[in-house]
């Protein structure tokens, strides 16, 4: 996948502590976003490349878009090392023992961020993301699950009745979601090396919750293009495959129709 920057012409440097910042940061790539809070527009977007950690860190810390002080700013991480808990069994006296439990990691920090469906979502970063989390310390930090978590959540609201599967692809991982009854069923990350081991997951979820392959739907978001042999093979046994689109509650400028909306629909349901 080819750098992109999209800027609007509203989008000005000068008005920047009017702008929301939300950088989006996968394991080969990140992505910014900015929103203006006045227009309730999202006015900028950039992707960028990374070959590897040095070269993350790089771009990153020299990207001139920090230059500028915004109203909030948002770190977005991926991680597989994440887990659910409902509210219900919270007990605040026990969390990061039992986080430390789940995650098998000892030494290293837990997060907590509230989610959707009543529930808290407990993280732990990987080391780079850990060292850019310190380095840009004032800004928020949020697990991308949050978001894909969000998204099921804004189409509960809309409908009584969603039953399916959300994913979210990454480099030989995937964050899924299942809905039964606009009742969230699931949550977790998937690992997988091949095409057959990412259809075993799926073909095991709607096993699992009795979901329909010719009508309950999967969403599906990540930078994966629509002709992918990953889509493809998945076509071939699921029959309701549905592309992410953007919150439709957020304005956007014309310039994020030069995109896929499902590469970039997940940061804007933050």
């Amino acid at each position: 996948m080819q750098p992109i920057l999209l800027c609007d012409e509203t989008y000005n440097n000068n008005y920047s502590e009017h702008y929301s910042l939300f950088v989006r940061l996968l394991q080969n790539c990140y992505t910014i976003i900015i929103l203006d809070n006045i227009r309730k527009k999202y006015v900028y977007l950039k992707h960028v490349v990374i070959t590897d950690d040095n070269d993350y860190k790089k771009k990153l810390y020299n990207d001139e878009i920090f230059n500028n002080k915004f109203e909030n700013s948002n770190l977005i991480f991926s991680t597989n090392s994440i887990f659910i808990v409902p509210k219900a069994f919270s007990d605040k006296n026990n969390l990061s023992n039992y986080s430390k439990f789940n995650s098998g990691e000892e030494n290293s920090e837990i997060y907590i961020s509230e989610s959707p469906f009543e529930t808290s979502l407990h993280f732990i970063l990987p080391e780079l993301f850990t060292e850019i989390k310190n380095k840009f310390s004032s800004f928020n930090v949020i697990p991308h699950s949050l978001l894909l978590l969000k998204q099921a959540e804004f189409d509960t609201l809309k409908s009584r009745n969603c039953n399916g599967l959300y994913i979210f692809l990454m480099e030989n991982s995937f964050e899924a979601v299942v809905l039964k009854g606009s009742s969230l069923q699931l949550f977790n990350v998937y690992e997988y090396k091949s095409i057959d081991d990412f259809l075993y997951f799926v073909n095991l979820l709607f096993e699992l919750f009795k979901l329909d392959k010719d009508k309950d739907f999967i969403n599906i978001s990540g930078l994966v293009q629509k002709n992918d042999s990953l889509i493809k093979s998945l076509e071939t046994f699921f029959k309701n495959i549905m592309f992410s689109k953007f919150n439709s509650s957020n304005i956007y400028s014309y310039k994020f129709n030069e995109v896929p909306e499902h590469f970039f629909s997940d940061i804007c349901y933050i």
